[in-house]
């Protein structure tokens, strides 16, 4: 009986067997059978998709994300509409949120204002005069996450995850990356142009000239330039070892004495909670702040030409970071067009 069984048993999976015998269990319908994987494997997996799905209108892309991520975005959009046009007790976050969230949809009042909002700031560029007025500047910019001259972050240290440490990385162009300012390509050169246009495009806006908005940009991007010359590579982005430079800050200090780092550390952190602290350590990227210690050097800040440069490029990334206004809405959207 117990031989018999074992047989019935045998019989059965081997039926099953001849029964599925070359079918696939999972179809994958989007490879390109074309190309060789190991030629271009993103390629081979995705090229049929990529080639072929459509973006929806009411899109910038089409993937993953945008399936996850669209949904509930339109879960909020229904929740904060709700809240923007309910009566919602004075002081509450219902009445904050739907404050803030009608005050950044009502783009008739942002055009009608223009860039008045951000005239407190750009008269501040305006009284810059030297190094420490530049520091003062920096630091209450980096207070409000504006990262456009130094990048800072206190995050925990690469080596020792129980220590949060000061941070500060590169940072002050407007491209991408390095590369996209010194490949000669005509790709690369017609995005060269179109953001110098954008720039131009930008100043035009907060009341210069045509002549000037094109002499102020082509101040921005020169500097720019600059920066981007001491920016490392993404890929010289990826050696860890070679990014992790702590030191004492007073060792900092004497590295770049023209760029005031303990007035700035100091400014900083007593804006932050009592429960961080730098105390003597800081982690940087060494070339960056190199060239801003030696432009600083070279460059006199009493000097006319280079004071007219400083408020140039301070004043773009003020416009850069915080307009809301259509117009350069449009001219933002046309220059992110023209570099895909």
């Amino acid at each position: 009986m117990k031989n018999s069984l074992l047989l019935f048993i045998a019989f059965l999976a081997f039926t099953s067997c001849s029964k599925h015998q070359g079918e696939k269990n999972v179809a994958i319908t989007g490879i390109d059978s074309t190309l060789r994987p190991g030629d271009d494997f993103f390629k081979y997996v995705n090229g049929k998709w990529y080639d072929s799905v459509p973006i929806p209108a009411s899109q910038a892309g089409v993937g993953a994300g945008m399936f996850m991520n669209y949904p509930q975005r339109m879960r909020l959009q229904v929740i904060l509409d709700s809240i923007s046009q309910s009566k919602n007790p004075a002081g509450s976050i219902a009445q904050k949120v739907g404050d803030f969230y009608a005050s950044g949809m009502d783009t008739v009042t942002i055009d009608k204002r223009g860039y008045t909002p951000i005239k407190p700031l750009l008269a501040k560029i305006e009284a810059i005069s030297d190094v420490p007025s530049l520091m003062n500047f920096v630091v209450n910019e980096v207070k409000v996450d504006n990262s456009s001259i130094i990048g800072f972050g206190v995050l925990p240290d690469d080596k020792n995850s129980s220590m949060n440490i000061a941070q500060v990385y590169q940072t002050g162009i407007g491209l991408p990356d390095k590369d996209y300012y010194f490949k000669s390509d005509s790709s690369t050169v017609a995005i060269q142009k179109s953001y110098k246009k954008y720039l131009a495009a930008l100043f035009q806006q907060t009341g210069s000239n045509a002549k000037e908005a094109i002499k102020n940009a082509n101040l921005v991007y020169d500097i720019d330039k600059q920066l981007a010359l001491s920016h490392k590579t993404k890929v010289e982005l990826r050696d860890v070892q070679a990014n992790y430079n702590k030191m004492a800050v007073t060792d900092l200090v004497k590295r770049h004495p023209n760029i005031g780092w303990t007035t700035f550390l100091k400014k900083k952190f007593v804006y932050c909670s009592a429960k961080i602290k730098y105390t003597k350590q800081i982690r940087f990227r060494i070339a960056v702040f190199k060239c801003f210690s030696v432009h600083f050097n070279r460059n006199n800040l009493n000097h006319e030409k280079f004071i007219t440069t400083l408020h140039c490029i301070l004043s773009f990334y003020i416009v850069f970071k915080t307009s809301r206004k259509k117009k350069y809405c449009d001219h933002r959207n046309r220059f992110h067009t023209a570099t895909r």
